[in-house]
């Protein structure tokens, strides 16, 4: 397993009709969202809580933010942190920028 493994990490809250997706290397270390290739950030709100919507970490996105940092990471383990200000690129959309703090995934197969 070295950095050029990588894993998109899914998460759904369905009561929120929200849906997490951040994709990082499969390799020990921290990594800014964002920045090089493959480490992304998307936040979707599905419409039973208004129209939908979504907010988004990458460089072409001012004030978006964000850092993942991966403890553990093996051919059947991944585990590690996330913080990001997450932000819309859809004028209007309320509220415009989504923070995210203490954000923890630990995935196995």
């Amino acid at each position: 397993v070295g950095p050029t493994t990588i894993a998109t990490i899914v998460g759904r809250f369905e009561r929120l009709e929200t849906l997490v997706s951040v994709t990082v290397p499969v390799a020990v270390g921290g990594y800014e969202l964002g920045g090089p290739a493959y480490l992304d950030f998307g936040l979707y709100r599905g419409p039973a809580f208004g129209p939908t919507a979504f907010w988004v970490v990458n460089p072409f996105t001012p004030g978006s933010s964000g850092a993942v940092t991966v403890m553990a990471a093996s051919a059947t383990r991944v585990a590690g942190s996330f913080a990001f200000t997450a932000v819309s690129p859809t004028a209007g959309t309320v509220p415009p920028t989504r923070t995210v703090t203490n954000g923890t995934f630990d995935l196995s197969r």
